[in-house]
């Protein structure tokens, strides 16, 4: 009996190793590396009350979107979605509005310019750090940071959760970040593609219901100052993405059979899918006709937001 009950203590006292199949080879594992891989995911055999190797099932390799790099403290993954960017600068300054809350608090009484203060200097630069690389990020991890925002206003102004966002910001004079972002963008577009050294295109794809009654439209802003407006109807039957792709495909075929010298060129559109579609191997179209336009000049496809007033953008929408 007492034989049995110190091998029983010795099995509990050993740790548990595992056996994991990686990339071909066996590797040896401790219980807790272990476990760091079976939530990545992975798949393990049932647990049995004495120490053992055990086999790892049905390996597959990290998701590409788990691979990570973080250069000047702005995180990009491989698919560039800026998802664990942004999900670790909601989580980083949704720590800090408890001490925002605090200065608020009864004890304290902050005034309301000092609640802003803190803010200002403490929780927004974070929220808008590296926008103009992350504008492309989708909507719905966007609003996280926007959230964080809200919560901020209700803090600073003392509102209810009843209280509109637009009343809050009205208040505090803080403009939506979506705002801010878009305006960032189309700063740092006017400063990096200036008319002077860039042929600046303007594309725009619109159709009724998004299916019928379809329309492609095209601006260019020469480096001379000429400018030229171009349209083309794109069937009667067709779909906004679809339309995109061919004002971009008829803007191509424009700076070909321009006179105007255009070394550089810059294509705008508020048609993010559009922007993507060339990493697809499916859309030969468009990228045979990109690829045409670089052999002989310099050509940047730039994402710009949509309704903002950008000038060459509302010719072209005309």
């Amino acid at each position: 009996m007492q034989e049995e009950t110190r091998k029983q203590q010795a099995l509990k006292s050993t740790p548990y190793f595992h056996s994991v199949d990686w990339g071909g080879n066996p590797v040896e594992v401790s219980e807790d590396e272990f476990k760091k891989l079976e939530d990545c995911g992975r798949k393990k055999m049932a647990i049995t009350e004495e120490p053992v190797f055990r086999e790892l099932e049905d390996y597959e390799t990290a998701d590409e979107d788990e691979i990570c790099d973080t250069p000047l403290g702005v995180t990009f993954d491989r698919r560039l979605t800026w998802k664990a960017h942004l999900t670790n600068a909601d989580s980083k300054e949704r720590k800090k509005l408890p001490n925002l809350q605090k200065l608020a608090g009864t004890n304290l009484l902050a005034h309301q310019n000092i609640l802003k203060t803190v803010y200002l200097w403490t929780i927004r630069p974070i929220l808008e750090y590296g926008s103009s690389a992350w504008i492309t990020a989708a909507k719905t991890n966007q609003q996280r940071l926007d959230k964080v925002q809200n919560q901020a206003l209700r803090i600073i102004t003392g509102a209810l959760k009843s209280t509109p966002i637009k009343a809050m910001e009205d208040a505090t004079v803080f403009p939506p970040l979506a705002k801010r972002r878009e305006s960032k963008t189309l700063a740092k577009n006017q400063d990096t593609y200036t008319s002077e050294t860039w042929t600046q295109v303007y594309t725009i794809g619109s159709a009724s219901a998004a299916i019928k009654d379809v329309g492609a439209c095209i601006f260019i802003l020469y480096i001379s100052g000429r400018s030229r407006t171009n349209s083309i109807p794109t069937g009667r039957h067709c779909t906004n993405y679809r339309s995109e792709n061919e004002a971009i495909k008829q803007a191509i075929k424009l700076i070909e059979e321009s006179p105007e010298g255009c070394p550089n060129v810059v294509i705008f559109t508020d048609a993010l899918s559009v922007l993507q579609a060339p990493e697809n191997s499916k859309q030969t179209s468009i990228s045979r006709a990109l690829f045409s336009l670089c052999k002989t000049r310099v050509l940047s496809l730039q994402w710009i937001p949509v309704h903002c007033g950008v000038p060459g953008n509302v010719n072209a929408d005309r």
